[in-house]
C-alpha cells in the first residue's frame, strides 16, 4: 500500500511539471506556431478551368469576326470572279471591302457594255447579295479607262503584293490621275500600316506608295 501510495503521489506531482515543460517548448522563441512539412505543402490547382492558369495554359480565344473571314475566306479576287459571273460580258471596275446591312461584303463594281452593276458578295460565304443596276450615266468614262487598262485588276493586285507582301486589300478603284489611267489602291500591311499605291494601268509601274 505505501508503494502505491508513493507511486500515486510522485505521478501526481509530475504531471503539472512535465505539461509545463512541453507548453513552455511549444511557444519557444524560435519554434513556429505552425509547422507544415514539406510533404503536407498545399499543391497548386492543376485544373485547367482555373482562372488563375497563366495565359499559355489558357485556351486560345477565338478570332475572326467579319473582317477577318473576308481577308482569309473570300479573297477581292474570288468576290470579282463571283461578280463576273453574275454579270457575264462584264469588266472590273472597282474592289471594295465595306460593311453593309451589318455583313461585310466585297463591293465589286462591274462594267457592261451597256450599264455599270455593283454586286455584293458576301465576305465569308461567298454569297451575292441581290444587287441592282447601278447606272447607264458616264458610260463612255467607264470603257475609255478599261481600254486603256492594260494592267488587269489581278495583275494589279500581284504589284500591289510585290510591293507589300501579305498585305490586304481595302479597295481598288480604276481613275485617271494627271491624264494617266490608274489603279488607285489602298491597303493594310500585316503590322497593321495603311498605304495608298498608285499603279500606271497601263505600264505597271509604281507611281505612288505612300504611308496614309
Amino acid at each position: 500500500m505505501t508503494t502505491r501510495a508513493t507511486t500515486i503521489r510522485t505521478t501526481l506531482l509530475t504531471a503539472p511539471l512535465l505539461a509545463a515543460a512541453l507548453v513552455i517548448s511549444g511557444c519557444g522563441m524560435n519554434t513556429p506556431d505552425e509547422v507544415i512539412s514539406p510533404t503536407e505543402q498545399p499543391s497548386t490547382p492543376t485544373n485547367s478551368d482555373d482562372s488563375s492558369a497563366t495565359p499559355d495554359d489558357q485556351p486560345e480565344a477565338e478570332t475572326g469576326g467579319e473582317d477577318t473571314a473576308a481577308q482569309d475566306g473570300v479573297t477581292p479576287q474570288d468576290a470579282a470572279e463571283i461578280a463576273v459571273e453574275a454579270h457575264p460580258e462584264t469588266r472590273v471596275y472597282e474592289i471594295e471591302l465595306e460593311r453593309s446591312h451589318g455583313a461585310t461584303v466585297w463591293e465589286v463594281n462591274v462594267v457592261s457594255d451597256d450599264a455599270r452593276y455593283e454586286v455584293e458578295v458576301h465576305a465569308s460565304s461567298g454569297d451575292v447579295v441581290p444587287d441592282r443596276e447601278k447606272s447607264h450615266d458616264h458610260l463612255d468614262k467607264y470603257h475609255s479607262r478599261l481600254a486603256a487598262a492594260t494592267i488587269t485588276y489581278t495583275e494589279a493586285l500581284e504589284i500591289m503584293d510585290d510591293a507589300h507582301p501579305g498585305a490586304r486589300l481595302g479597295e481598288m478603284e480604276l481613275d485617271d490621275e494627271d491624264g494617266a489611267v490608274v489603279w488607285e489602291i489602298e491597303l493594310v500591311t500585316p503590322d497593321k500600316v495603311e498605304y495608298d499605291l498608285v499603279i500606271h494601268a497601263g505600264t505597271g509601274e509604281v507611281l505612288e506608295n505612300e504611308r496614309d
